[in-house]
């Protein structure tokens, strides 16, 4: 709750007011700046190798957990820092 606190604090603040990226007249469909932000992304070679070994760490680091079927004994003992990774 502490650290909850001084988060906050410190967003209240440090963050200033600024405006947005495009006026509302100048936004367009949801989709059409989605697809905009994919092709800024992995339309550049390291923004896209960057944000293809992100996806794989992630896919790799969170899959371990669904493997062991249900019922099965945990392999590591009660306390585990698994909690901690995870946050």
């Amino acid at each position: 709750m502490v650290t909850f606190g001084v988060s906050a604090a410190l967003i209240a603040t440090g963050v200033r007011p600024r405006p947005a990226a495009r006026a509302r007249a100048e936004r367009t469909h949801l989709l059409r700046e989605s697809g905009e932000g994919f092709q800024i992304v992995f339309g550049r070679e390291t923004l896209r190798a960057i944000s293809v070994m992100i996806f794989v760490l992630t896919m790799f680091a969170s899959c371990p957990r669904a493997w062991r079927p249900p019922g099965r004994p945990r392999a590591t003992p009660t306390w585990s820092p698994e909690g901690w990774t995870r946050a």
